[in-house]
Order: C-alpha cells, then structure tokens, then sequence
C-alpha cells in the first residue's frame, strides 16, 4: 500500500470519527475492527494489529 493509499485511509477515519463524535467513534472503531476481521481472516495478524495499535496508549 503507497503512503497516498494510508493517507487516504487515515483521513476518511478521521473524517468518520469527527462526525461521530466521542460518544459513537468507540462503537465504530470497534465494529470497523470486526468487519476488518471478516475479511482478513488471520487471528495472529489481528491480534498483532490490536497489540501494536494499543502501544503508549495504555496509562
């Protein structure tokens, strides 16, 4: 995937989770992340992902 394609991706979640506002953008990452899982259907690369995603967000 180009940078252009990740930039692409990064702005249309941004753009989804600013119209969701914070009470709703849990719930749509949340099933974004399951839908995501459907399709790539590898539970070690998922888990990897959700790992990786959670590093310095953690208190």
């Amino acid at each position: 995937m180009t940078d252009s394609e990740m930039e692409e991706i990064y702005e249309s979640l941004a753009t989804k989770i600013d119209a969701f506002g914070k009470e709703k953008s849990d719930i749509f990452l949340a099933k974004l992340v399951l839908l995501l899982s459907k399709k790539f259907t590898n539970l070690e690369e998922i888990m990897e992902c959700i790992e990786e995603a959670s590093l310095d967000l953690e208190n």
